[in-house]
């Protein structure tokens, strides 16, 4: 009985050790990518990063977008004859184009090349 009762305990002891491995084990991984990945051990750093560059993209997008709209109405305007409206969606263009550039820089896409912006 008593060798039953320390089988069991060696048992469980090498189970907890085997445990404890597995998790330093996962937790070195995990710093191990985080360091060669992303620079840094601080999970709060990265996620930061995704967050601010999301925001970036997004804002990337929406001036995007803005872009194609204001060519269209200029466009119309244009076709319409309304030279004074299509002269200050010009205008509009331009200064979307500068923050588009301006965007493209800090997003580390020269020239627009993700959206394939000409």
């Amino acid at each position: 009985m008593a060798s039953h009762f320390l089988a069991t305990v060696s048992h469980s002891e090498s189970s907890l050790t085997l445990c404890a491995l597995l998790l330093l084990t996962i937790i070195c991984a995990t710093l191990f990518v985080l360091r060669i990945c992303f620079g840094t051990f601080s999970l709060s750093r990265v996620l930061a990063h995704f967050e601010e560059r999301r925001h970036l993209e997004r804002a990337y997008a929406l001036a995007y977008q803005r872009r194609e709209d204001s060519i269209y109405h200029r466009d119309w305007a244009k076709s319409r004859g309304a030279f004074s409206e299509a002269k200050r969606l010009d205008a509009e263009i331009e200064e979307t184009e500068s923050e588009l550039d301006s965007l493209d820089d800090t997003l580390g896409n020269p020239q627009g090349i993700l959206t394939k912006r000409q």
